[in-house]
């Protein structure tokens, strides 16, 4: 049998004939595509089809930036630091809250020794003798007094110690008072430090109530520590205005792979539940934020997100399809080779990448939405054929032969468009353009192997769905009345949108970070610290080599306008100058080589809860007595008798404690062995070489500041205004790069990346652009019919940057791709339209108006509209990245198909093509 369009391209002949195959051979093509399918899938079970979630393989490593920002990571390990708000209720209540809470993280594997609430001398023990090195004198006095035993934090000597010091104190102040002038009826009594001891013992009487006992700071506003740290006058961490509360936390996550995090974070956040459970907290609200809880939020909702909008597009496509064919048996026949392709599809990745990843887990819904076409306009034709009168076999072999080259060359055009992305740097995408090319691909050829010989099998007397579909009739008459109108407005709609992008255009959003819902627990963290300085994700990280280039680079940075805030561990050292350097030598000297090596580790050092009650009562006692005999002597005792009454209050506490608080006051002793020891250590050492390096560092602030070889610091530098914007942006990432060439980190790459996302995109688009013309050209080999087919597409390209800037929708790292990806969706609609105008314009000289359309625009409609779905279901998702991709999709592919059905139709009757 002969047809007009049998004379065509060889590649497009090459694919028709394997379809002729499967009329020839019915059963023999269904094992093949059966014994594929039942590979593939021991393929996916055998070796468990995984998806990755990772974020490392999203972008090339040969890109510049990404490279440093590996290398950094490579050096300071994992930058997975987060923090818990808390917030609402009083400040007590969230103190109390973060005490429980820390107390709960510290039991998980991942958080032992990474969760920081509170800063206090445990936690920079290697600071307190470095910063004040008259400390050293004052310990080698009291060494000489009361013996080396009191460097072991022995307990009953620093209570009897600090007894004599007192009394000594107290008698100095009463010797002095004598010479003062008796002028004064009466006299305070407040010697130097009774407000120390006051504040002290309350604070401790406090810490001794808790589960956990914390040796807090004193007069920590005159800390330096407390001012680059926001620190309250607890010691806990804290926002200006008082309003938020934080608990550090430096996880040591073996992945970022969903399987392993979603869990770890879960588990994290399951602790403050438990804890807030506890009613008497009140308003008190816990929230956790920081990259891996962010990534863990993403992927919990990309998951829920795929599954919800799989199952949409499958059900929308269904019923599209029976509408369209008012036939259930040609719907199931037009999802049999969509299955098969999937399935197929997944073995084949499984192959070549192991899996899926962030980006590729959505190809199912790109897939069903673009394969779906091939069997449309398969089985449309197939029915048209049936109406002539054909035979089913012979209506089936026509159906193939005239609508396999527009079949055919709508898939490679779309193939190749997909292709184009592989030139981007980013690996993800370049893995969906691989995947979604292979599937395609896949799906001709089932569509081809499996439509023919299933559509014989039990038909009996079978007949086909009525021609069109509703709505066809009614573009038919606006087109026949009104072709002129028709053109007059695509050309005014055209300009206008060129005039909007170039106006405005569409703009580019690279807060990746607001695809994640605000009701998120992770994006709401978030919203409430990025304005805070310091504490916002977007950061510059440099890498130096001590402590004191550190520094240096620090005071430079802090008098850039560009810069809120710089942190680094540098600023909690002091300056190593000679005179510091001799005193610590001296003191060291003075204490003897063995200073640093006592600790409860090697000493046989015992509690004694009676001897140390004894002290203490001893010590109460004399301020009681003291006060009355200042009191008989006509002076106020204020300061004293608060020293008294803090005393008794901590026996009391002391006494209510189990085991008259044996363990408590084990614990006590062994905090403060610990912090000697610690302390002079760090001490001896910075004597001996003269200067700080990177080990003098506290481990609880090593997490994030110091390399893992503990040879160089950190060094974050904060943006001020707004970092998002993309003009402050790179001017922070000059000014940093200028001062730093290796520097890294969010803050310095985000105009990079936009620039990478942007150039990349637009040239795989500009790629796409000219090889699907080539194609066209080789198909069609007349270069007006390849405008004429190019014509829908870019009509609905320059429509869909119209519509954006018209409603000020912008471009995101997620969406951009939709760029490249309409071009090769959109232009299967023109070249089916002109397939069939080429066809009846070799029948009859020109082809008839209502042929093209009720016939291959039917199909078009319908093929588009399944499209359309299965993009439009990505809108229902929860992740504003998949929804923002399916609103383009979904706009752009509508605009080319009125385009396709409205005004290439209405083009070819002007040019007198068409009847």
């Amino acid at each position: 049998m002969s047809h007009p369009e049998s004379k065509i391209h060889s590649l497009v002949r090459l694919f028709v004939n394997l379809a002729s195959f499967s009329l020839r051979r019915p059963h023999l093509s269904m094992g093949i595509v059966g014994l594929t399918v039942l590979v593939s899938g021991l393929v996916i079970v055998l070796a468990p089809l995984k998806v990755s979630t990772s974020r490392n393989n999203l972008i090339s490593n040969d890109f510049s930036y990404k490279a440093r920002e590996q290398q950094f990571l490579k050096e300071f390990g994992p930058s997975d630091s987060m923090v818990f708000v808390v917030h609402g209720g009083s400040k007590n209540q969230r103190q109390q809250v973060i005490d429980k809470l820390s107390l709960q993280l510290a039991q998980i594997k991942v958080l032992q020794g990474g969760v920081l609430h509170r800063m206090g001398p445990s936690q920079v023990a290697e600071l307190l003798i470095v910063q004040e090195p008259k400390l050293l004198k004052f310990l080698g006095g009291l060494v000489e007094k009361h013996g080396k035993s009191l460097l072991k934090g022995d307990l009953k000597t620093i209570a009897k110690v600090v007894k004599q010091q007192i009394i000594a104190e107290i008698a100095e102040t009463l010797s002095e008072n004598k010479s003062i002038s008796a002028s004064k009826n009466t006299r305070t009594f407040e010697p130097t430090g009774l407000k120390f001891a006051t504040d002290f013992l309350q604070m401790l009487t406090r810490e001794f109530k808790k589960q956990q006992l914390f040796l807090p700071f004193f007069a920590l506003e005159d800390q330096e520590l407390s001012r680059s740290r926001n620190l309250d006058g607890k010691g806990y961490f804290t926002s200006p205005d008082g309003k938020l509360h934080f608990i550090f936390l430096f996880p040591q996550l073996k992945s970022d792979e969903g399987s392993y995090l979603v869990p770890v974070i879960q588990n994290i956040r399951e602790q403050a539940h438990k804890v807030l459970n506890n009613n008497r907290f009140g308003e008190v609200r816990v929230d956790l934020t920081g990259q891996p809880a962010l990534a863990a939020d993403e992927i919990r909702i990309l998951n829920r997100g795929i599954i919800r909008t799989s199952l949409l597009s499958a059900l929308g496509i269904l019923v599209i399809l029976f509408i369209a064919f008012r036939s259930l048996r040609f719907t199931v026949l037009a999802l049999v080779p969509l299955a098969a392709g999937v399935i197929i599809t997944l073995g084949i990745s499984q192959l070549l990448h192991g899996g899926l990843n962030l980006v590729t887990s959505s190809f199912t819904s790109v897939l069903m939405g673009l394969g779906i076409d091939f069997g449309v306009h398969t089985l449309y034709r197939y029915g048209e054929e049936l109406r002539t009168g054909r035979e089913k076999a012979a209506a089936m072999h026509s159906a193939l032969v005239l609508a396999g080259p527009g079949v055919v060359t709508g898939a490679i055009t779309t193939i190749t468009a997909f292709l184009c992305i592989v030139t981007t740097d980013f690996t993800a995408y370049s893995q969906l353009g691989v995947i979604t090319a292979i599937g395609l691909a896949v799906m001709v050829v089932c569509t081809f192997l499996l439509i023919p010989p299933l559509i014989g099998i039990g038909s009996g007397d079978f007949k086909p769905p009525a021609r069109g579909i509703p709505g066809v009739s009614g573009v038919l008459y606006f087109v026949t009345k009104f072709p002129r109108w028709i053109l007059a407005s695509a050309a005014i709609a055209f300009l206008l949108s060129i005039y909007l992008f170039v106006r405005s255009g569409p703009g580019y959003d690279g807060r990746y970070f607001d695809f994640l819902p605000e009701s998120t627990e992770a994006r709401r963290a978030l919203g409430m610290i990025e304005d805070i300085e310091g504490m916002g994700v977007a950061f510059a990280q440099i890498k130096k080599n001590s402590i004191a280039d550190a520094r240096e680079l620090a005071a430079q940075l802090r008098k850039d306008p560009l810069v809120a805030k710089v942190q680094t561990v540098a600023d909690i050292f002091p300056d190593l100058n000679p005179s510091r350097i001799l005193a610590l030598k001296k003191g060291m000297d003075q204490l003897g080589k063995e200073a640093c090596q006592y600790s409860l580790s090697n000493t046989s050092l015992t509690v004694s809860s009676g001897d140390i009650k004894k002290q203490l009562l001893d010590l109460q006692n004399l301020f009681e007595f003291i006060a009355r005999g200042i009191g008989n002597s006509g002076e106020k005792s204020y300061q004293v008798r608060k020293v008294a009454n803090a005393l008794k209050h901590l026996n009391k506490v002391i006494e209510e404690l189990p085991n008259q608080g044996r363990q408590k006051l084990a614990a006590l002793q062994s905090i403060l062995s610990d912090i000697l020891r610690r302390a002079l250590l760090t001490a001896r050492k910075t004597s001996q070489r003269g200067k700080f390096t990177p080990e003098d560092v506290p481990a609880i602030l090593k997490k994030r500041n110091v390399s893992l070889q503990a040879d160089a610091v950190a060094v974050y530098v904060y943006p001020s205004g707004d970092i998002w914007d993309s003009a402050r942006a790179g001017e922070f990432s000059r000014k940093i790069l200028k001062i730093e060439p290796q520097a890294s980190g969010l803050a310095v790459d985000i105009q990079p990346y936009e620039k990478l996302i942007v150039s990349s995109f637009m040239w795989a688009s500009l790629v796409s652009v000219i090889l699907v013309m080539l194609i066209l050209l080789l198909i069609f080999r007349n270069g007006i019919d390849t405008l004429l087919a190019l014509l829908p597409v870019m009509l609905g390209w320059v429509w869909m940057l119209g519509v954006m800037s018209l409603f000020n929708l912008d471009f995101t790292a997620a969406n951009i791709v939709t760029l490249p990806l309409l071009f090769g969706i959109g232009i299967d609609a023109g070249a089916h339209m002109v397939h069939r105008y080429r066809e009846g314009r070799k029948s009859n000289k020109r082809a008839r108006l209502d042929t093209l359309l009720k016939g291959t625009g039917a199909a078009v409609i319908v093929a588009a509209l399944t499209t359309m779905v299965a993009f439009g279901a990505l809108m229902l998702a929860d992740y504003r990245a998949m929804q923002s991709m399916g609103l383009l999709l979904t706009i752009g592919i509508g605009l080319c198909l009125i385009a396709s059905i409205g005004v290439l139709p209405a083009l070819l009757l002007v040019l007198n093509k068409v009847k």
